[in-house]
């Protein structure tokens, strides 16, 4: 190996084999770099490109835009592959915004669209590729709280499973805060919490709620919205069972058991439907609980209504229960 590198230097040029690699390598980055820019252009579709509304628009009217969250459209895209390729160009990388001439009055207006790349030095051209227009409700926004009611739709022709009951669902909340534009708001009658459930319930079930408002014939006012985002139904599943009745006695002295008062109960048992995961452990049903320094000495007779219990849903609220217990002297 030369010691003085320009010795090296000129050696490795006067090597033929080396030479001819160079040439190789330096042949095929000019071929990449021709074939790139010479390669015919190529379009592509991107999809659900999000539109901007002017926020101005209305602004000095004191009007705002209702039914713009969430506006997308799709934009044709062309230029040479490695410019607009699916791991190069994506939706983030372009802008539609929504403008109109001026907005005065509450009403719809029709926003025109325009596209462009973030990237102002783009060499591929974008168009809309879908209508180069949008419909967009101004009005004064006007907030009010409401009474909110439930609205449980099913896909199965019963909501719960055989042998399985439900009573009322219950909401997390009972009000909700609506916004909207003023002319809808006036039409206002009643907000719902819409849920709907899949095949036949078999056990209790909390879910998420659409918020629906409506006007007095029943169409629904689709600009106004709930401020309110964690608003769930549950509905509850019961199994229906039937268990022994008991009582419960206060100020029982520790030498005495409810066995030692010689307990007796008509009916003995009841049926209840009960949450399905209670069910598990549930072996007797409480009909009252009663005090031990109330009773007198001998039999006492008392009676218990089916609708006091609190353990699960009585089947017959109305029946009643007859408990004799016998005070030792």
């Amino acid at each position: 190996m030369p010691s003085n590198p320009k010795d090296y230097s000129r050696s490795i040029l006067n090597n033929k084999k080396v030479l001819m690699v160079l040439s190789l390598v330096l042949a095929v980055f000019i071929w990449a770099g021709f074939t790139m820019n010479a390669s015919e252009d190529t379009t592509r579709i991107i999809e659900k490109v999000p539109i901007s509304v002017d926020d101005t628009l209305g602004a000095q009217s004191g009007l705002t835009a209702f039914g713009v969250d969430g506006l997308t459209a799709d934009v044709k895209v062309t230029g040479k592959r490695y410019q607009i390729g699916q791991n190069v160009l994506s939706a983030d990388d372009l802008v539609i915004k929504a403008t109109a001439s001026q907005v005065e009055i509450p009403g719809s207006y029709t926003l025109y669209l325009s596209v462009s790349s973030k990237n102002a030095n783009a060499a591929y051209r974008v168009e809309l590729n879908s209508q180069n227009y949008i419909s967009v409700y101004y009005d004064r926004a006007v907030t009010k709280t409401v009474p909110l009611e439930v609205s449980v739709k099913s896909d199965s022709d019963r909501l719960v499973a055989e042998d399985f009951t439900t009573s009322d669902p219950i909401l997390n909340m009972e009000k909700v805060t609506l916004t909207g534009p003023a002319t809808q708001m006036a039409e206002l009658d009643k907000a719902y919490a819409v849920v709907t459930t899949t095949g036949e319930l078999k056990k209790t079930a909390v879910l998420d709620a659409t918020i629906r408002a409506v006007n007095k014939e029943g169409a629904q006012l689709k600009y106004i919205v709930p401020k309110e985002d964690n608003v769930t139904v549950t509905i509850p599943v019961y199994t229906v069972m039937e268990l022994p009745v008991t009582v419960t006695v206060d100020n029982l002295p520790s030498s005495l058991s409810l066995n030692s008062l010689k307990p007796q109960f008509s009916p003995k048992t009841v049926k209840v439907a009960v949450d399905v995961n209670e069910a598990k452990t549930l072996e007797e049903i409480v009909l009252g609980t009663i005090d031990y320094d109330s009773l007198k000495d001998g039999e006492n007779k008392l009676t218990f209504r089916a609708a006091d219990i609190t353990q699960g849903r009585p089947q017959d609220k109305d029946q009643t229960f007859t408990v004799v217990l016998t005070k030792p002297e």
